[in-house]
Formats: structure tokens, sequence, C-alpha cells
């Protein structure tokens, strides 16, 4: 099956506003349903993205086009997801209370991800998640 799959990549902005983590999520289920990749991955990126893009807007600054920057690739061992923002607009260095709602963005993704890596640059911050298909 893997041997088969077509190495395709895709890059969209999504609005910097509340529906941006449902948009993200729709726009990346959509494009990996006839892509061959194991349902359980496509579930598992579809929440990555999710809590990437929120992440996003939650604590962060649109890019210079006003948007979250969401791209994901195929290659022939992994599927990869990045997200990029226009940078952080909140020290969020402190831990959360066990006992609150969010905060946890980034262990989901860690739990999910087979790796996962940020870069600060001029612009703002990418977030990048692997997804490895062997």
């Amino acid at each position: 099956m893997r041997d088969t799959l077509a190495i395709s990549s895709r890059r969209l902005g999504v609005p910097f506003s509340r529906d941006a983590a449902h948009t993200a999520r729709a726009e990346l289920a959509v494009a990996l349903h006839g892509s061959q990749l194991p349902q359980s991955v496509i579930n598992d990126a579809s929440i990555v993205v999710s809590e990437l893009v929120t992440n996003a807007v939650r604590h962060a600054s649109p890019g210079p086009d006003g948007r979250v920057g969401v791209e994901w690739g195929i290659e022939p061992h992994r599927l990869w997801l990045r997200v990029s923002d226009g940078g952080s607009r909140l020290d969020t260095q402190g831990g959360q209370p066990h006992e609150s709602v969010g905060g946890r963005g980034l262990s989901i993704v860690a739990a999910l991800a087979d790796a996962w890596d940020f870069q600060r640059h001029e612009t703002g911050t990418t977030v990048t998640a692997v997804f490895e298909l062997v």
C-alpha cells in the first residue's frame, strides 16, 4: 500500500479566527481522504493540525498575510504538517494547572505525532509535526 502513495503537498492560509482550527482540520481531512494513508494516521493528523492552529490563534499573532499558514505533505514514508503564525504575543512558559481546560495542546501533539519541533523566524513561528508511515 505505501508503495503506491502519491507524493504531494498543499499549503493554505486559514483566517485568524475562532473557526481557524475547524477550517484547517476539515481541509486536511478532505485532502487526505483519498490518499491511501491509514485512517488512524488521518485521524491523528487531523487532531494535531487542530491543536496547532488553536495554539496559534490563542497564543500568537496572525502571519504577515493576516492568516495562519497550514501546510502538509505526503512523502513515501511520512506525512508532515506545518503551522505558521506571526509569533508569540504571550509568554507561555508556565504550565497549566491540572484542572485547567486548556494548556495541553502540545502534549497531545507529542503523544500523537512521531516527532515535532518548532522554529522561530523573522516573521513568526512554525511548528512541524511528523507521522512515520513505516
